[in-house]
């Protein structure tokens, strides 16, 4: 069988043991606000589904393909919500940093940050 190569485009790949940042927590916090916060924890909980089938995970890394990925939040939480996702990913935040930090996540005003 042939190796697929992996591009940007196609599959993100992060390892387990990556963390997000203060900063990058600032940034969440900035690109999903008030109003979006139950679509930011929804988008979490698609990042951790092992079952879906955008989702591959083995030897301490855990891959998205980005495309189907982008398609099923667009479906699931809307084109703002796949916009925002894509924010995130120009912007360099690991989805799977995103997906296994411990959050701090106010639902009525405050910025998101990393939980101790």
């Amino acid at each position: 069988m042939p190796i697929q190569e992996i591009t940007p485009e196609t599959e993100v790949v992060g390892l387990r043991s990556t963390r997000l940042t203060a900063d990058e927590a600032a940034l969440i916090s900035r690109v999903f606000p008030c109003a979006a916060r139950a679509a930011l924890i929804e988008l979490r909980l698609m990042l951790n589904d092992d079952s879906q089938t955008y989702r591959t995970s083995g030897k301490g890394l855990i891959a998205y393909d980005w495309v189907a990925l982008k398609d099923a939040v667009r479906y699931r939480l809307g084109s703002r919500n796949a916009e925002r996702l894509q924010v995130l990913y120009d912007a360099v935040v690991c989805p799977v940093a995103l997906s296994l930090a411990h959050l701090s996540i106010p639902m009525r005003g405050g910025p998101i940050v990393l939980a101790s």
